[in-house]
């Protein structure tokens, strides 16, 4: 990562908790874990082998495009070492973390927070896509639970804008009820947020 990308994802993490600094944490699957299922994993863990339940966010970053804060909760082991013991589908072998305490309220996590870095299409449509899992998360209780024929439409959406499938006039694909050209068709004065 170059510099000004180190800094912007920096600049993401002080506005998402300016009292922490992010660290760099291995994934090291434990058995039994299920995917997307952070906070009962490490609870489980934690009960099982001692330690501490650290909840925050993983911090992803696509260059020139978004970068996100995921909930999440990772293991502190009895001596100390931070391990991301949560399964994740083609994921790399670490994240980075950023602790904040409370962000699991009422058994499930917050909403992923975002900021597009830029004001291009494809930045519009990640940050839209985002918003639309977020809030299939919350109905259906966890990803594993959100219906196939769901998480589809959230891709022919994507698919539909990407391609400009969309006449100016028509209801915007994301489910906003506005038209396209007042929605996710029209540029905004500066990239979308949700911090």
């Amino acid at each position: 990562m170059s510099k000004v990308q180190e800094e912007i994802v920096q600049d993401f993490c002080r506005r998402l908790n300016p009292n922490s600094t992010s660290v760099i944490v291995d994934i090291k699957p434990a058995e039994g874990a299920k995917i997307g299922e952070w906070k009962a994993n490490v609870d489980a863990k934690v009960k099982a082998d001692g330690g501490e339940t650290l909840e925050g966010w993983a911090i992803w970053y696509q260059e020139g495009v978004i970068v996100e804060g995921e909930a999440c909760a990772i293991w502190k082991s009895p001596t100390g070492e931070l391990v991301d013991i949560t399964p994740r589908e083609g994921e790399p072998p670490q994240i980075m973390f950023l602790e904040e305490a409370g962000i699991w309220k009422d058994g499930g996590p917050v909403g992923n927070k975002r900021l597009a870095l830029s004001d291009s299409l494809f930045s519009r449509v990640m940050f839209k896509s985002g918003e639309m899992h977020d809030r299939l998360r919350k109905q259906y209780g966890s990803d594993d639970a959100v219906p196939e024929e769901e998480i589809k439409k959230v891709e022919a959406m994507a698919n539909r804008i990407l391609t400009r499938d969309v006449r100016n006039w028509e209801r915007c694909p994301c489910g906003s009820n506005k038209q396209y050209t007042k929605c996710c068709g029209r540029p905004k004065s500066r990239p979308l947020s949700n911090l």
